[in-house]
């Protein structure tokens, strides 16, 4: 992938919730590509796991999260995130 991606962050978040989940998934991996500590990119690849019933998915991308904030910037997943966690976990 060359060149910069351009990314409408509202459109972004929408995704999940319009259904649009191919899509959803996709814009993740690219902006993940390019930064792997966005935050909001892991949440909505959870959140695409857990509607697919895929739990165990939703978890280890959660722990993919957690040790690229702690490798590149010494900080643990926001509360936000630890709380989708929670949610999947106790589902």
């Amino acid at each position: 992938m060359s060149g910069k991606v351009k990314i409408d962050v509202d459109d972004f978040l929408g995704l999940v919730e319009r259904g649009d989940l191919e899509r959803a998934v996709e814009t993740s991996h690219a902006i993940l590509e390019r930064d792997r500590c966005w935050e909001e990119a892991y949440r909505i690849l959870m959140e695409v796991h857990l509607r697919n019933r895929r739990s165990f998915l939703a978890v280890r991308i959660y722990e993919q999260c957690s040790q690229a904030l702690e490798e590149d910037l010494g900080v643990i997943p926001s509360e936000e995130t630890r709380a989708l966690y929670d949610r999947i976990s106790d589902g």
